[in-house]
């Protein structure tokens, strides 16, 4: 019996570490983003959108749609239009195209990411993205009994364009953010999202998440006050 008792036990804990290990990331109900960079109606990306993601006199790009790659005759690219991005990891929900769906951090700043629903998670993956150039980020979680812990500390976030590690999505495209947009560029290949991942604690993963405060913690280069951090969605397992 006590050998009996002894096997269920170790198959029961292989086939949890299995199902552990094997979970599919799960997206996240979010609040707290700051700006809405992806046009997604009509042909004016200006109205459609609160901000570019890069440097405005030079660059000035954001993000579009495949309705509005399709509305405009775009050749290519487009996130998109349910805002669901998937991976073979699982899956991440951006935040409505017609309202904010990024938290936009440029150097020396930070920002939270609210859980719409408090809950408890093994991982976590971020998926975001750095512009004009990498970004340096720290990510701090915040739980509901009033305990932190710092997550990530400078920690690399690719440029949008060129870079592979870590890729979630490519070829989406970009485009001018303009009153009457004509024409994108980038696809088939760039620009790219990332993800970073957090791998929380035996501790931390029995505790419910309530926010994740992250910052732009660059120092290196010239070009402040670049590079951008933008944060777009978090998923996790459970």
């Amino acid at each position: 019996m006590k050998f009996l008792q002894s096997a269920l036990l170790a198959i029961g804990a292989f086939l949890f570490v299995s199902n552990y290990a094997n979970a599919q990331f799960q997206p996240i109900a979010l609040n707290g983003f700051n700006h809405d960079v992806v046009a997604e109606v009509g042909n004016s990306s200006l109205a459609t959108t609160t901000v570019a993601m890069d440097l405005v006199s030079l660059s000035n790009n954001v993000m579009y749609t495949q309705a509005f790659a399709s509305t405009n005759a775009f050749g290519g690219g487009g996130l998109p239009n349910t805002g669901t991005i998937t991976d073979g990891s699982g899956s991440y929900q951006m935040a409505d195209y017609a309202i904010n769906n990024t938290l936009l951090l440029p150097r020396g700043q930070s920002g939270d990411l609210f859980l719409n629903t408090p809950a408890s998670y093994g991982k976590l993956r971020i998926l975001c993205l750095s512009t004009e150039g990498v970004s340096l980020v720290n990510a701090t979680l915040f739980f509901t009994d009033g305990t932190s812990t710092n997550a990530l500390s400078n920690v690399t976030l690719n440029d949008w364009f060129n870079t592979a590690t870590n890729t979630v999505i490519s070829g989406f495209g970009r485009c001018a953010r303009v009153a009457a947009v004509t024409t994108a560029n980038g696809y088939p290949n760039n620009p790219k999202m990332f993800y970073l991942e957090i791998p929380l604690s035996c501790a931390d993963a029995q505790k419910s998440l309530q926010k994740i405060n992250f910052s732009n913690v660059t120092t290196a280069g010239n070009n402040a006050p670049f590079p951008n951090a933008f944060f777009f969605a978090v998923s996790g397992t459970p």
